[in-house]
């Protein structure tokens, strides 16, 4: 198991109290919820929608903070704080390192996909 989902496991656990059952469909949903939060974020970042950024981040750092992932859910703060200042290439980079950070969890969802189809 990574340390991202050793660490959203371990949240689940002892936060909640939730069984590795309860926590694999608290999962499910997540997984759901942030594929969707973060194709948001990147076709903002696309259409160079500047505007829409800071509500996008704001909705991110609520997904990985209530999962746990405190350190990334800061970054997302820190950036929707920045706001224009910070240049759209920088968000855009920091959503690809999201994503790797990410990857064991989405990678989860793609291959349930996979077996369901």
């Amino acid at each position: 198991m990574s340390d991202t989902m050793s660490q959203i496991t371990r949240h689940f656990s002892q936060t909640m109290h939730l069984g590795a059952e309860a926590t694999e469909r608290i999962l499910a949903k997540v997984r759901e919820t942030l594929g969707r939060d973060i194709a948001a974020l990147e076709e903002c970042l696309g259409k160079g929608d500047a505007s829409a950024l800071p509500a996008r981040l704001h909705k991110l750092k609520g997904d990985l903070s209530n999962i746990g992932l405190t350190e990334l859910a800061a970054q997302a703060h820190d950036l929707q704080q920045e706001g224009a200042a910070r240049p759209p290439r920088a968000v855009l980079e920091w959503v690809e390192e999201l994503k790797a950070a990410l990857a064991p969890l989405l990678a989860t969802a793609s291959s349930q996909a996979q077996g369901r189809a």
